[in-house]
């Protein structure tokens, strides 16, 4: 049995009604709704439509994670004689 919450209609009549617990309902009503196909592509829709105006690719995000992936720290990093880091930019392709 679901919980729920007892709300009063009315002050003084003594009456209330039982509200389910809006965050449980929330995440079932949330779920229920991506399985409803016209919905879904509603999503679909909304997603390929914002990739398609920003340029964005599922291939393109996964060569910029790679890259970040295989950067090296040492080739931004330096050094000073003393041992203090500072950025170094130079002589990168980025």
């Amino acid at each position: 049995m679901a919980e729920t919450l007892e709300i009063p209609t009315s002050a003084g009549r003594g009456r209330s009604v039982a509200r389910p617990i809006r965050s449980r309902c929330r995440a079932r009503s949330g779920h229920q709704n991506l399985t409803k196909l016209h919905i879904a592509a509603a999503i679909e829709k909304a997603r390929a439509k914002r990739a398609e105006r920003c340029e964005v690719t599922v291939d393109w995000v996964f060569d910029e994670l790679r890259k970040i992936a295989g950067a090296n720290m040492a080739d931004y990093l330096k050094s000073t004689t003393h041992g203090d880091p500072y950025r170094d930019f130079f002589g990168t392709d980025a």
